[in-house]
């Protein structure tokens, strides 16, 4: 998302409010983005009746039938 259309209404009546501002973003900018470390833990799925069982859901859900 672009910054201007994020920042475009913001009206500044004390000026150290914009300085802070500034100075938080650049903060923001220096540290590096933290992604949460999610585990998938798959198994593989062999049974054809529950693997027909999750395609026949699939189905209905999108208004089709096998």
């Amino acid at each position: 998302m672009a910054t201007s259309s994020i920042i475009d209404n913001i009206r500044v009546n004390n000026p150290q409010v914009l300085v802070d501002y500034v100075d938080f973003l650049e903060k923001q900018a220096q540290e590096p983005i933290k992604k949460e470390k999610i585990e998938k833990n798959y198994e593989l799925l062999t049974d054809p009746d529950r693997i027909m069982a999750i395609v026949r859901k699939n189905l209905e859900n999108q208004g089709m039938q096998l």
